[in-house]
């Protein structure tokens, strides 16, 4: 094709009032689109334009990588509105953010945003999120999910519960998160979310005494009484969160348990003493 910044602005227009606003993927690649065409088209963006569109191809156009990079970053700064994430996703299954490219403190950001629209009563049926970092893609012939070297923290893990809590992948059994940087253990209990798991991997991560607590509170209120096995391998668990950790299990918690690997953490005599208690 040979749209230009004339063409592209009239677009623009046509977008901002409206036009395409189911539209999920736009590829304009290979025409004569250069920054004058891409300002329009960031500015329409800006004002709510095609408000499920996550993905834009504008390669092969003379515009500078500066303007391409601002109509990502327009498209980007709406995920991050939680008003607008509850305005237009209300009744979105799936969210694909992938090529937009979320730093750690744009995670954060993130959860938050979809935090909020979940209270506005938003994203109930969301269940499928891919991103740069990792993909949750419903599906309920899915046993196992394997998030391992994701550098996959606590922020993260707050997205992927929200998902759990909505029913994604109900059947899953097997939960592999070795190798990342979660700290506490407590977003992993979302509103019964992954009470069929039988199998949770945490080995090396980054769970001290406090995370553990968490983990605890939850356990005492029966969640993942299905849980067979649990590693929690190389963290930084000490007495203080085995001492919580025993009296959780004395109470019933965890009643199904048959391996748990403690191995390469910081726990003493006084600690393991807590299961003669």
């Amino acid at each position: 094709n040979h749209i230009g910044n004339e063409g592209m602005k009239t677009f623009a227009e046509a977008l901002s009032k409206g036009a395409l606003n189911n539209l999920e993927d736009l590829g304009l690649r290979r025409n004569e689109i250069g920054d004058e065409g891409m300002k329009a088209f960031s500015e329409a963006l800006s004002m709510g334009a095609l408000n499920r569109c996550t993905k834009i191809n504008f390669l092969g156009n003379p515009a500078s990588q500066d303007s391409r990079n601002s109509a990502e970053q327009a498209m980007k700064r709406r995920w991050l509105d939680g008003s607008f994430l509850a305005k237009n996703l209300s009744d979105v299954e799936k969210l694909d953010c992938s090529d937009l490219g979320w730093g750690n403190d744009e995670m954060r950001q993130l959860s938050i945003a979809l935090t909020f629209a979940t209270s506005m009563g938003a994203l109930k049926h969301l269940k499928t999120l891919l991103l740069d970092k990792f993909e949750i893609r419903d599906d309920d012939s899915t046993m196992s999910l394997d998030l391992s070297h994701k550098e996959i923290n606590d922020v993260d893990m707050q997205i992927v519960c929200m998902l759990f809590s909505n029913g994604a992948l109900n059947n899953l059994k097997n939960l592999y998160l070795h190798m990342n940087k979660i700290e506490g253990i407590k977003a992993f209990i979302c509103q019964g979310a992954l009470n069929n798991l039988k199998s949770l991997d945490l080995y090396h991560n980054n769970i001290d005494d406090e995370g553990m607590k968490a983990f605890v509170k939850a356990l005492s209120k029966g969640c993942l009484n299905n849980l067979e096995n649990l590693d929690l391998q190389r963290n930084d668990i000490g007495n203080e969160g085995m001492k919580a950790f025993a009296e959780a299990l004395s109470k019933g918690a965890l009643n199904n348990l048959a391996n748990l690997n403690f191995m390469n953490n910081q726990i003493g005599d006084e600690g393991t003493k807590a299961f003669s208690k």
